[in-house]
């Protein structure tokens, strides 16, 4: 009886022990706000885990600085539709015009800069000849452009005047005209599509520095259908051409040099192009009738070599 009242006492003793211990952890955690701050970040990050990252989220940035813009609110970063003859609207009601050439994303149409075939750049604000795309004017060195006949160029950032009307971006050879533009740093990666089945990735930081006027160098390829600036977490869209689209991470392409033949993709594919974080949609330009605006649910990630789903039955002159 002796040993047993000892060992009861034992056991009540070490839970009293216990007892005081979790007291004072919860004491701790009411008093302490780091505390607590600490223990939610666990947990959402243990959550964050589980559930996955959802990369359509939209992005808000709190005192984010613009240029020109003045702002104590949120900035959220928005899409803007592109057309031939500049910005007609962001995302939101408004339907989707025939003419549409492109779709960036910005905190601000201030940062967006079109520009055309013949080598011309200006802000997105500006009327003038007709664009074939845009690009976001953010804090990157260098600024990168491709042409059809497989001449890429990068040049320094500070030889551009971003303000001024139909600045020349590099020197095109006759018979020759931009398909690609964008301001970028050396973590970023160029992929380049030939209009058949090969895909090349080439990263900035191995591509010389050259002044803005100058042909540029040769990228391996005798033609360039498409061009886009990717990280490595991206998805790129591909379509063939019976509208079956899909997207394929860029990590599945492996880093090449200039002059390489690349890597194939599926065969008939017509349309390459970076499909950025937070789009909900793939805007369908069909030859007769009004735009098609397909969900992006609808498209699955695959394969370099797979082939997507259908997004559409009508015949169509491009998809953005």
């Amino acid at each position: 009886l002796s040993r047993l009242s000892r060992l009861e006492i034992t056991e009540l003793n070490d839970t009293q022990k216990e007892l005081e211990e979790t007291l004072a952890k919860l004491k701790n955690i009411i008093d302490n706000e780091s505390v607590r701050y600490d223990m939610i970040k666990k947990d959402l990050d243990e959550m964050k885990k589980i559930i996955g990252k959802d990369e359509r989220l939209t992005e808000i940035h709190y005192a984010k600085p613009i240029e020109g813009v003045t702002t104590d609110k949120p900035l959220i970063r928005e899409e803007f539709r592109i057309y031939s003859d500049g910005l007609h609207n962001s995302i939101g009601l408004n339907p989707v015009d025939n003419n549409l050439v492109d779709v960036v994303f910005s905190y601000s149409a201030k940062n967006i800069m079109g520009y055309t075939e013949s080598g011309e750049m200006r802000p997105i604000t500006e009327l003038g000849a007709p664009i074939i795309g845009g690009f976001v004017k953010e804090n990157q060195a260098k600024f990168i452009t491709v042409t059809a006949k497989g001449n890429i160029k990068v040049s320094p950032v500070s030889e551009y005047k971003w303000t001024k009307v139909d600045e020349k971006m590099m020197k095109l050879k006759d018979g020759d005209k931009v398909v690609f533009a964008a301001c970028c740093d050396d973590d970023d990666y160029l992929m380049l599509f030939n209009g058949d089945r090969n895909v090349l990735k080439l990263a900035i930081k191995d591509l010389t520095t050259a002044s803005k006027l100058t042909v540029g160098v040769k990228s391996g390829f005798a033609s360039i259908a498409a061009a886009a600036l990717v990280k490595d977490s991206d998805n790129l869209l591909f379509v063939t051409k019976d509208n079956k689209g899909k997207l394929t991470p860029v990590k599945d392409f492996s880093v090449d040099s200039r002059g390489n033949k690349g890597q194939m993709i599926a065969e008939n594919t017509l349309v390459m192009r970076k499909f950025d974080a937070a789009r909900e949609s793939i805007y369908v330009i069909p030859k007769v009738g009004k735009p098609v605006i397909v969900d992006r649910n609808k498209i699955s990630i695959k394969s370099r070599t797979a082939v997507g789903a259908s997004l559409t039955t009508r015949a169509v002159t491009t998809i953005i």
